[in-house]
């Protein structure tokens, strides 16, 4: 029965659009202690908060040029706005309240309330998802628009209050502390998978996973694990992002098919995606449990996996 149930999560998950990440590591000037291997890091991602709460999306928003280009269908539903695209002139029409916004792929010019106006940033396409300019989406629509250098955040404000965040892990390093105020999601009283995990281990190991729910049975799980290693200054981190369905049994299946989204450590010798391609997660009141992963039994990514349980627990914050 636990074989059936996990290759029905595993069909769905497949049907699911996988996110694709390029990591473009740097080298820190850092070197392991016996100078074998140097510390890499990748770029920050940029993330989006509406009123104050993370919004998950399937393609990240990207900085071209300086101007902050946004997934439209997310950004939109976020903000409340009715969206529509229309394939034969491909142009983009974003309606909210009474104000109407027209807008053409790979054109500076767009239309508010029928009166033609002019962006220095054109809306693009990219794995198959429409990226507006932020500020001009988002000012048309009688939002503030702001801009957090140091996460990396973009920061939406509307007319409802904003989310507070509570109270974060003790001994959390800056690095860690900053991605967790980037990714940190509420509790949803009508799912209890969704909210912020922690499984703090100080002297080894520690993980956060933050669960968001994207649709009907689609979730999206970010996590960040990190650890101290080698005497550097700063922690090992890896921040992953992947999607998730529940299966039929109410646990949580989770697709490790990605490059990580964020990488700071040691030059990575193998594939990121060599190791578990998906993860089993199970709730109970404010508890998440990691019940299992599937492991290949080698680096070859043809070869058969393996089902490993486990009972890693993760408390609610």
């Amino acid at each position: 029965m636990i074989k059936r149930t996990l290759c029905l999560a595993l069909i769905f998950l497949c049907a699911l659009p996988l996110p694709s990440y390029a990591l473009n590591l740097h080298d820190t000037g850092y070197d392991t202690p016996d100078n074998r291997y140097p510390i890499v890091e990748s770029d920050t991602p940029v993330t989006i908060h509406v009123d104050g709460a993370y919004l998950p999306t399937d393609v990240d928003p990207v900085l071209i040029s300086g101007r902050t280009m946004v997934p439209l269908r997310a950004a939109g539903e976020a903000l409340g706005a009715d969206i529509k695209w229309n394939g034969n002139d491909q142009s983009i029409t974003v309606k909210k309240d009474n104000n109407t916004i027209l807008f053409y792929l790979y054109s500076t010019t767009y239309y508010l309330n029928g009166k033609a106006s002019y962006s220095d940033a054109t809306p693009i396409l990219q794995k198959n998802r429409t990226l507006l300019p932020l500020r001009v989406f988002a000012e048309s629509l009688n939002a503030k628009v702001n801009w957090d250098q140091y996460l990396y955040d973009v920061q939406i404000d509307t007319a409802k209050a904003d989310q507070s965040l509570p109270a974060l892990p003790a001994q959390v390093p800056a690095d860690v502390e900053k991605l967790i105020k980037k990714y940190y999601v509420a509790p949803n009283q009508n799912d209890s998978f969704v909210g912020s995990w922690a499984k703090p281990d100080y002297h080894y190991d520690a993980k956060y996973i933050f669960v968001s729910k994207t649709g009907n049975n689609a979730y999206q799980v970010t996590s960040i694990r990190w650890n101290w290693s080698y005497g550097t200054p700063r922690p090992f981190i890896t921040l992953r992002k992947e999607p998730a369905s529940i299966n039929s049994s109410n646990i949580l299946v989770r697709a490790n098919m990605v490059e990580p989204l964020y990488y700071f450590g040691m030059s990575p010798q193998y594939p990121f995606t060599l190791y578990s391609p998906y993860d089993y997660y199970s709730v109970a009141g404010s508890t998440l449990t990691h019940i299992g992963t599937d492991c290949f039994t080698s680096l070859d990514p043809n070869s058969p996996t393996e089902y490993i349980p486990d009972s890693t627990a993760y408390a609610k914050f």
